[in-house]
């Protein structure tokens, strides 16, 4: 098995003459190797003094010959197994040694020498004994690298669960530069599901394409601004319109190493469509002002500041949302055949099979018969590239059925094709031991040292298989290490205690502290005492397994107070324990002052719209005096009809002031939770009609102004319901959200009518009612439509997008 070399020791100075191989072997010049010492000071520290002993105790005479396995460190750094036989060749006339000679060889090649000197009766005892110990070492080693594979494999597992669940989009590209040495385009090289759901793509038809390819546009998307952050290293957000899906995004890019960058974005067309609802409803405001009052200019100006603070409050928001759950799994991947290729240690130990044993096996081996046709179907549906996620029944070595939580991707070659399926795989029974036991060993001592020798050899096989996974899990360990490292976001972990387990630089940095300061500390040290209930609510929500959203203020080192979005998910066990939660969090310091600068302008404006008011409805009342005398006055019935009109046209200025006094207060303040039924219970109503509510516990996220939502939807039902008597309320879930519907069983709405009655001024009365209904809801993403059937009745159906409502104890939708 290779690599032999001879030495030779002269006593007792300790010079040696050697076989240039034995220095070659581990990349040294011979030149180096003078003294005894040169050698044994390469030794590795756990061997020196088992290694220097057996020396001392063959040339004192304690054993006849010299025989040790020892670990000596090579040019590179690493540690080579040498063996080394010899003995005293030549003594001095008083009988003590002079010269030592000996044979070297690596630790293959011992075998091979062993078994030519197992022949040699006298020396198989030493030679079985040292290869026990070594036994020993190399079962020691096992168990080392066992455990240190067990830890990368959890932390790969961590990193990874980020990148698969996580709610906002991420894919990984390299720069793709031209023959003129310039970035010409950009390289998609991974995507996790999030990028798949939000921009309707599957990763098997854009992974290694180009931008222009996989989103097929002339240019790659952002090109100029991701080349530059791949070049500086330094992060860079932005929001931007895609005109091809028609959608905003936000997005974060930074560059893990040089020449590759990352993106996580999140879609925002529904926060940017509510914005520009709301300078919807700031354009018509505006426009009111210019009817009502001469100040128009000064209004408009007002209103251009405040568009231009919504601007600004847009470029700063930035949400990410992330569900990690953590698991220890089996790993299992399949070829095109369904043949197994990989299994890891946990998933072989499942079934009882060692890894090696299952390789080249297919699925059905480890199936029971029942179970096989179900199975088949999964199987094509892989084939085609769906994913699944299901519990599964399998069969042990031993014909045992245990079961399993199977989480199974399908895998595609670069031509699109399909290459297999990997799973992820948790045992599900209860855990049983396994039973390790060594063979008798054989009455002779040739067929004991056969055994051990093959024990050997399937240990030394075992550690070179552990070394490969490790280095594997190493790289991707340190890739999910680096997407956790440089995102833009502050991200902490803390356990069942609300110790923190994890933060990142991003973290540290938003709060002043570097990392170490806030390990081990409790996470309730950084809440603002004002929003400690809110805080503490949350945190009853995540040790109930629910995930959720929150705005609050956290505390800086250096006692400054900033705002923060947090996306929060809670972390369990294999058995469903409670372990902690994991946290995104975003600094929106910025946006919260947008936010007051808005409200602070709006309470201006209502300032200035009420002045205005006053003075117009004054000088409408010494209008309507004048009238009055007037009309007394006239003889003439033209003159008298003419003087109607101004009254008629006076009553309607002054019915539109009044409705500027409602709507002054539109989007003025924060949206609240409100409980429906209290807001129902407000509702006066008139005699002869009967309200039923079936929401039980409902609540919206809506303007303050909610309340005149359904008091103008019964104002409705009364005066243009006719013959209503009923009015029911009811919800139901649909793909948007949450349908509630206010239905009576009055005269209903003309088809041609049901999307003009939203409209400002249709109407037989103010005509503003149902538009102002409509203004409301769609502060907050909010949509109304009227579906009810002609001669049935009306039916107004409210659409509440997630977010917008939920239901009393039973945390957010």
């Amino acid at each position: 098995m290779g690599n032999l070399a001879w030495w030779e020791m002269e006593l007792p100075q300790g010079t040696v003459r050697f076989d240039a191989r034995k220095a070659t072997i581990l990349g040294y010049s011979p030149e180096r190797f003078v003294h005894y010492s040169d050698f044994t000071s390469l030794l590795h520290p756990e061997d020196y003094e088992r290694t220097m002993q057996a020396m001392q105790d063959h040339i004192t005479g304690k054993v006849p010959r010299y025989l040790v396995d020892y670990r000596i460190c090579a040019a590179d750094g690493s540690y080579h197994w040498f063996r080394d036989i010899g003995g005293v060749t030549r003594s001095n006339p008083d009988g003590s040694p002079q010269i030592v000679t000996g044979i070297v060889m690596d630790i293959t090649a011992v075998k091979g020498m062993e078994s030519e000197l197992a022949k040699k009766h006298e020396e198989l005892q030493a030679a079985f004994a040292q290869l026990a110990a070594n036994e020993k070492v190399l079962q020691w080693n096992y168990a080392e690298l066992e455990k240190s594979s067990t830890v990368l494999a959890r932390r790969e597992e961590e990193f990874r669960n980020l990148f698969t669940n996580m709610e906002e989009g991420l894919a990984t590209h390299e720069l793709v530069v031209g023959t003129d040495g310039r970035v010409a385009d950009y390289r998609i090289l991974s995507v996790n599901p999030s990028f798949e759901r939000i921009l309707g793509i599957r990763a098997a038809e854009i992974i290694g394409k180009t931008g222009k390819e996989a989103y097929k546009t002339s240019d790659s998307p952002y090109l100029d601004i991701y080349s530059r952050v791949a070049r500086t290293r330094k992060p860079e957000s932005f929001v931007t319109y895609f005109p091809p899906m028609d959608k905003h995004f936000r997005i974060s890019v930074y560059s893990p190493k040089a020449g590759r960058f990352a993106t996580i974005f999140s879609d925002i067309s529904k926060e940017f469509r509510q914005e520009e609802a709301l300078r919807k409803k700031n354009t018509d405001l505006e426009a009111a002002y210019e009817e009502l009052t001469a100040t128009g200019e000064e209004i408009r100006q007002n209103f251009e500041k405040l568009i231009e603070n919504q601007h600004e409050l847009r470029k700063s928001e930035e949400r990410y949302r992330r569900i990690v759950e953590t698991a220890r799994e089996g790993i299992w991947a399949m070829d095109r055949e369904f043949r197994t290729t990989f299994v890891n240690r946990q998933f072989a130990e499942f079934l009882g099979y060692p890894p090696e044993e299952m390789i080249g096996r297919d699925i059905y081996s480890y199936i029971p018969e029942d179970e096989r046709v179900d199975l088949r179907q999964k199987l094509e549906e892989r084939k085609i590239g769906k994913a699944g996620s299901y519990e599964w029944r399998y069969l042990t070595k031993k014909g045992e059925v245990r079961w399993g939580l199977v989480s199974a991707t399908p895998l595609f070659a670069a031509d699109g094709t399909f290459d297999g399926s990997f799973a992820m795989v948790t045992d599900i029974t209860a855990q049983k031991d396994t039973e390790f036991a060594l063979k008798e060993k054989n009455a002779s001592l040739e067929a004991a040292y056969e055994e051990m020798t093959a024990t050997e050899e399937e240990l030394r096989q075992n550690l070179e298989e552990l070394g490969r996974n490790q280095n594997d899990l190493r790289k991707s360990e340190e890739k999910f290490r680096r997407i956790v490292e440089t995102t833009h976001e502050g991200i902490w972990m803390w356990d069942p205690d609300l110790k923190i387990t994890f933060v990142n630089a991003r973290m540290a940095e938003m709060h002043g502290y570097v990392e170490k300061e806030m390990l081990g500390r409790c996470i309730t040290d950084f809440i603002d005492p004002g929003d400690r209930l809110t805080s503490d609510a949350e945190i009853k929500n995540r040790r109930q397994g629910i995930s959720g959203h929150m705005e609050l203020r956290q505390v800086r080192k250096d006692g400054s107070v900033i705002w923060v979005q947090i996306s929060s998910t809670p972390l369990k066990g294999c058995n469903g324990e409670f372990l902690g939660a994991f946290a995104m969090l975003t600094d929106i310091t910025e946006r919260k002052r947008a936010e007051m600068a808005l409200r602070q302008a709006n309470r201006q404006l209502n300032l200035l719209s009420s002045i205005t008011r006053h003075d117009i409805l004054n000088n409408i009342t010494v209008i309507r005096s004048h009238l009055l005398l007037a009309e007394e006055a006239a003889h003439e019935p033209s003159e008298r009809a003419f003087l109607k009109k101004i009254g008629s046209v006076t009553h309607s200025i002054r019915d539109q002031i009044d409705f500027t006094k409602v709507y002054k207060d539109l989007g003025t303040n924060e949206p609240q939770w409100q409980a429906l039924e209290k807001v129902i219970a407000k509702l006066a109503l008139p005699p002869g009609i009967s309200l039923q509510n079936e929401t039980d516990g409902l609540e919206i996220y809506a303007d303050l102004l909610l309340e005149k939502v359904f008091y103008n939807l019964l104002d409705n039902t009364v005066r243009h319901g006719e013959k209503a008597d009923r009015v029911r309320i009811t919800c139901t879930t649909a793909s948007e959200g949450l349908v509630l519907s206010w239905e009576d069983n009055g005269a209903g709405i003309p088809d041609k009518n049901k999307e003009a009655i939203f409209d400002k001024g249709f109407g037989k009365n103010t005509g503003l009612g149902l538009f102002l209904v409509r203004e409301i809801l769609s502060i907050t993403g909010i949509t109304i439509r009227e579906a009810g059937t002609p001669g049935s009745g009306a039916r107004f159906e409210i659409t509440l997008p997630g977010g917008t409502f939920r239901f009393a104890n039973a945390g957010t939708s």
